[in-house]
């Protein structure tokens, strides 16, 4: 214990994240007082506040002496209306006070209120200019616009708006913040009141052209600054619409308002006709394509309509789709409109089944078991699947329910990623209910534990599982009323070490501790807000489903519920009752993160810890300081003879020029990334072209060249070697890629290669145009000198140019060879070497890049790097050349200048080209 107390806390953290159930993550924290330090940060990151916890104990826990309010970022108070309205108002607004008042300024980044009950306008301003940093508001009727127009609401941070429609004016202010949010919204909800709204028009909240007209009126008012022309359409990535009746004419107003098909989430929740909608939704583009990645459609009973295959097939790459219409079957899609997306499903839950009794109805109750065993087969990375299953009888004969669901599980079994199963078939019969007692439900619980274990013995992939799961909290078979049951896999020991699967009945939080990935069992489609769809949703490895309850953006899938038990209801001390599994531990440092899984986390040098900004000054100053420092140290070995040939500064723009590039190259590096061994390579490449022309052209003395050529080079490599840490491919390392950019045999050969392509092109130039071009476009030729470019030899420029195939290596091949994030063929276990081109999902601008050879298709990752460091080096090489020598030395003019600065270039080129060829690209 004493060991792991003096742990850094970024160690402790790692340490941390690979805990992944609640319980052993909690017991952690209590048994050790530096584990207590960093888990509590990951518990109080998210406070879930549900009504029929402990409010008392609750608020308890909100006083300025508790130091875990200080890691809350996310707050969601999920009151039940019915709770509220048998309940004084004041209480709603007490609890509000509370957690208004007592959390620390600034802290909170989303609010979620996802309930019609209205909260005090006074303490809703209050909560928004105390948390300036929210990025999500809710629009009710009692929201103060007054505030926003006269600025004490800060609304540039807002990026999720959430809009409560009741009436006229609620649908004004909805409108008014949707034009003022046009640039920054990317997550909008409306959750319409429609039985309010068409009570105060005096219309028919049954009447479906009464509801249709409100539907359109609704939409119409929201987004008539669209509609009129004023502003340009929306251009979101989730839309949710609550209760929104979706006539085609208000459907076609709202597709007018926002580009749906760049929506990356769609959620149509208990709204009228959605078919209407999701008909008027286009791939565009060229090629055509759609952004979708999340679909949710729950139906009324008006209209539910057809058209959700022609739909489906416009488009490709589904993640996560939900179907809920119960006895509308013309909205149970297909599965062979669901052929396209089957490669990308990861949650699916399809209820569009009719109502029976049972009989010869059954077989219309689920599809097909040989067409569903085709389609998950292609599924290969469905984990959460909701579906009609055959009818559950009460029973216990294995063979005979075997025998019924044999060919249903078989098919379940064919999906090879499969997770986790809701059965969601319940036989609705005509017999009275048996009166209800324990023995009854202990018989109830062992018939259904036999169907659940025969569901498990042929699909060992499942590992949890919920079996006549119907919307309702009881349902009824042969006239016994019953509960869900949830169950995960479990082992039955058999005689000679045999075994056999069998279901374990569980809560539903147990489950979620053995299966994260098991959201869908515990997903009320009938719930306000019952999903809450985030700019990571379609991203993540599971669908942020939140019936139970809303999560914010960046919040893993599961996160602890805030909770004061009875003994410790006036502690100061910090509580929590851990209630759904933290599936990944947040790190306090990267807060807004998910981390499924640990990662590496390398204590920073000293220099690291600096602000950025701070260091990229530092690094500026020490630059200048150390050029201006060593220059005038050596001012008698080599600024005498450089002078001869400098040209008069009649002009201060040539110093200008001077001090702008240098500022120029620092902040390219800097910006980079670039570490100390970058810095020496690209500044001996970029600075040598100057110093060779002096040198081979002047017949400046060779000691004041490398004196000079010294200085240039160690005024930028020194201060990135104080305050820049070594990237990863000039790391020694264990990884391939970094052993290959390592050994010294490769780098000699490299050098020795890179060299002699250098002294290839210079000696070429030197023999041939380059004397006779210097000459012509040269205005001063008196102090020109072409003796030393005519004495050079092939045999004399490889040795002496090794430097620079050293530099070349440093630059241009070890990161090109040792990335992390690039590792290439070296490694392909770390990244796939190249992307496919996909047709289907491209935009116009990577076809014509794939065509030209610059597609992901046709660069590897390791081929990016070196071409944009080639890029870097050839822009560096002949703009420095051309800067410095135009402006220093006498005589020289731009064409001239340009002439020499462009064999350095295509050297460069040259260089890259062949590096590429040996790193076999």
């Amino acid at each position: 214990m004493t060991t792991i107390t003096s742990l850094p806390k970024d160690v402790l953290t790692l340490i941390v994240s690979y805990v992944k159930l609640k319980s052993h993550l909690w017991s952690a924290a209590k048994s050790c007082k530096s584990f207590y330090a960093v888990v509590i940060p990951t518990f109080y990151h998210h406070m879930v506040i549900r009504e029929g916890h402990n409010m008392v104990g609750i608020v308890a826990a909100l006083c300025p002496g508790n130091a875990g309010l200080q890691h809350v970022r996310h707050l969601t108070f999920l009151p039940r209306c019915e709770h509220f309205r048998q309940t004084p108002e004041q209480e709603l607004d007490w609890i509000f006070s509370m957690l208004t008042n007592m959390l620390p300024r600034d802290r909170l980044l989303t609010f979620t209120f996802d309930c019609f009950a209205r909260i005090n306008p006074k303490l809703l301003a209050v909560l928004y200019q105390r948390q300036r940093h929210l990025r999500t508001m809710r629009v009710d009727s009692c929201f103060d616009w007054q505030s926003v127009e006269n600025g004490r609401l800060i609304t540039s941070n807002i990026t999720c708006l959430n809009l409560q429609v009741h009436c006229n004016r609620t649908a004004d202010f909805g409108q008014k913040m949707i034009e003022q949010l046009q640039t920054t919204m990317i997550h909008l909800e409306i959750s319409f009141n429609i039985g309010e709204y068409c009570r105060m028009l005096g219309l028919g909240f049954f009447q479906p052209a009464d509801r249709a007209r409100a539907g359109q009126l609704v939409i119409k008012s929201l987004f008539r600054h669209v509609l009129h022309g004023v502003r340009q359409q929306h251009k979101l990535r989730t839309l949710h619409l609550n209760q929104v009746p979706l006539s085609d004419l208000a459907a076609s107003k709202l597709a007018a308002a926002v580009q749906m098909s760049r929506l990356h989430s769609l959620g149509l929740q208990k709204c009228d006709e959605p078919v209407s909608l999701l008909s008027k939704i286009q791939p565009i583009g060229c090629p055509l394509r759609m952004d979708m990645r999340c679909l949710i459609v729950t139906c009324t009973y008006v209209g539910a309509g057809e058209g959700i295959d022609d739909f489906l097939r416009r488009f490709s790459g589904l993640q996560h789709l939900v179907i809920d219409s119960e006895g509308e079957t013309a909205m149970r899609p297909a599965l062979s409109a669901l052929q396209n997306h089957a490669a990308s499903l990861r949650t699916l839950y399809l209820e569009c089944t009719p109502l029976t009794d049972g009989g010869e109805d059954e077989e219309e109750s689920h599809y097909e078991c040989e067409e569903l065993q085709d389609f998950l087969s292609q599924c290969g990375s469905l984990e959460q699947l909701a579906l009609n299953t055959p009818f559950v009888r009460l029973e216990f004969d294995k063979s005979r329910i075997k025998a019924h669901i044999k060919p249903f599980a078989e098919a379940l079994a064919a999906a090879p990623a499969l997770r986790t199963f809701r059965g969601l078939t319940v036989l609705n019969e005509g017999d009275d209910e048996l009166d209800f007692h324990a023995g009854m439900e202990t018989f109830t619980a062992n018939a259904m534990q036999a169907w659940a274990s025969q569901y498990f013995d042929p699909a060992s992939q499942i590992m949890a599982f919920s079996i006549c799961h119907s919307r309702e909290e009881h349902f009824t078979i042969q006239g016994i009323r019953m509960r869900p049951g949830f169950y995960c896999r479990g082992q039955i020991m058999k005689p000679y070490g045999r075994t056999e699967a069998t279901a374990l009945e569980m809560s539903g939080e147990e489950v979620m501790e053995v299966e994260p990935a098991s959201e869908i069992l515990q997903l009320d489609l009938s719930s306000l807000g019952m999903i809450s769809f985030t700019s990571v949703a379609t991203t993540s490895k599971h669908l942020h489903l939140c019936a139970i309850p809303r999560r914010p953006p960046g919040m893993s899938s599961h996160v602890p519920f805030l909770a004061m038990p009875r003994d410790g209801q006036f502690s100061t001390d910090i509580k929590t009752q851990d209630i759904a599994t933290p599936n990944g531990i947040l790190s306090p440092s990267s807060a807004m993160a998910d981390a499924p899984e640990a990662p590496v986390l390398p204590r920073a040098p000293p220099a690291s810890r600096l602000p950025a900004s701070l260091r990229f000054v530092l690094v500026t100053v020490l630059s200048f300081a150390i050029s201006s420092l060593l220059y005038t140290l050596v001012r008698g070995l080599s600024n005498f003879e450089l002078a001869a040939i400098s040209r008069p500064a009649t002009d201060d723009y040539s110093v200008f020029f001077l001090v702008v590039w240098k500022l120029v190259e620092i902040a390219t590096a800097w910006r980079a990334g670039y570490d100390w061994y970058d810095l020496t390579g690209l500044s001996l490449l970029s600075n040598l072209p100057y110093h060779s022309l002096v040198f081979t052209f002047y017949s400046i003395d060779a000691s004041a060249v490398l004196i000079s050529l010294a200085i240039d080079v160690v005024s930028l490599a020194v201060p990135f070697a104080l305050l820049r840490p070594t990237i990863h491919a000039h790391e020694p390392g264990k990884q391939p890629n970094q052993q290959v950019a390592q050994d010294w045999q490769i780098t000699s050969l490299t050098a020795i290669f890179g060299s002699a392509i250098y002294a290839v092109t210079l000696y070429f130039s030197l023999c041939s145009w380059l004397p006779s071009y210097l000459i012509t476009h040269s205005i001063n030729t008196d102090k020109l000198s072409m003796e030393r470019a005519h004495a050079a030899k092939m045999e004399n420029l490889v040795p002496l140019l090794l430097p620079v195939g050293w530099a070349t290596a440093q630059f241009l091949f070890k990161p090109a060879i040792g990335s992390r994030a690039n590792p290439g063929l070296t490694d392909p276990k770390l990244k796939p070497e190249k992307v496919k081109f996909d047709p289907e999902t491209a935009t116009i601008w990577d076809t014509i890049a794939m065509n030209l050879g610059f597609g992901e298709d046709g660069f590897s990752p390791r081929a990016e790097i070196l071409a944009k460091r080639t890029g870097i080096l050839i822009a560096c090489t002949v703009v420095n050349t051309f800067v410095r020598v135009l402006m220093t030395v006498d005589g020289t003019e731009p064409v001239g200048t340009m002439g020499w600065s462009s064999i350095w270039g295509v050297a460069a080129f040259l260089t890259s080209a062949g590096y590429a060829f040996i790193a076999n690209e």
